[in-house]
């Protein structure tokens, strides 16, 4: 299962599931196990390959990638979380153009669970890491940071009193980024943005949709004054789960309209790309029921978001995607 992915060209790019880490290297041949985004950026990827390639695990336990960050095709970091028993502990994973290596992180608790859901990279010596930890019953922000040599947990806010958990981050330079998530506030979920400035974090006011439980997945940012989120929210009349998309304009979030598929009740994205403000990609699903399921890919060209038609593959998610053009996505 794939839940981030952000490549540097078509021909290098890397992809990863979970339970065990796999990560698929693209390659030139004939297309597999790859879903290409064929309409509104097109997919022009006929003639290329995905293959297994080695990675690590930690030892007896299970490991599980969430999101990927590559500045070359020899320059990529993976990071997740294992289980070591009896909790979880964050795990990241670098490529050196030639296999895929543990790099040590820290953890904010030792003794409770901590998990990495995303990673932006803007250089080889520049990363980092979302996610969140457990301090007794409450979630709370976790935040990364990479330097070229080591890792380092980096002071984020939190909602005073509530659980809190960041899903994904994007970076335009080491003084601009952006980190999306949610957080629960009485009996209900509501969006979580942190921002960047090269010193510190702090939270930026961002709106919910008239519903319950508002939830952002994923955030890509083309420049420190357009970025888009996308996520869902839970409709209060119908309790069916709706697209979610807001717009960074350098100033304020605003909630922008989104389709949702007609006929199906739950909807909702997890991944997005952006290569201008124009020109944006968001994945998801829409669902039914387990045995009523389908791909969900909606496309920005400016000025509105639209459906654009997918394989209709039996029960899927996609979970992450990343564009090198208008023309170029997976």
């Amino acid at each position: 299962m794939v839940r981030g992915v952000h490549m540097v060209s078509v021909k290098d790019c890397i992809r990863f599931g979970v339970r065990g880490v796999l990560a698929l290297a693209l390659g030139v041949g004939s297309l597999l196990a790859m879903t290409a985004v064929t309409a509104g950026p097109v997919g022009a990827t006929s003639s290329l390959s995905w293959s297994i390639g080695a990675s690590p695990n930690q030892a007896g336990s299970e490991n599980h990638l969430s999101g990927i960050s590559c500045v070359s095709s020899t320059v990529c970091t993976a990071v997740g979380y294992y289980n070591d028993d009896p909790v979880l502990q964050t795990l990241i994973e670098s490529w050196n153009g030639t296999s895929w290596s543990i790099v040590a992180s820290p953890n904010a608790s030792a003794s409770q669970d901590n998990y990495l859901n995303g990673v932006s990279c803007v250089s080889s010596t520049l990363c980092t890491a979302v996610g969140y930890y457990f301090n007794n019953t409450t979630s709370q922000t976790l935040i990364e940071s990479w330097n070229g040599t080591s890792w380092s947990i980096v002071g984020s806010p939190d909602v005073p009193g509530y659980s809190n958990a960041l899903n994904g981050v994007s970076c335009t330079s080491s003084t601009s980024c952006t980190a999306v998530g949610h957080y629960y506030y009485n009996t209900a979920y509501q969006t979580l943005i942190e921002s960047w400035n090269g010193t510190s974090w702090s939270i930026t006011s961002s709106p919910n949709a008239s519903g319950y439980n508002n939830v952002l997945k994923g955030v890509s940012c083309v420049s420190a004054t357009s970025c888009t989120a996308v996520g869902s929210y839970e409709n209060n009349s119908t309790g069916a789960f709706q697209t979610l998309i807001e717009s960074w304009n350098g100033t304020s979030w605003s909630i922008v309209g989104s389709p949702n598929e007609p006929g199906y009740l739950n909807n909702r994205l997890f991944g997005v790309s952006c290569v201008s403000s124009t020109s944006c990609i968001a994945v998801g699903h829409y669902i039914n029921d387990p045995a009523l399921q389908g791909l969900l890919i909606e496309s920005w060209n400016g000025t509105s978001w639209s459906i654009v038609a997918s394989p209709n593959v039996s029960g899927p998610d996609l979970n992450g995607v990343s564009c090198v053009s208008v023309t170029s996505c997976t």
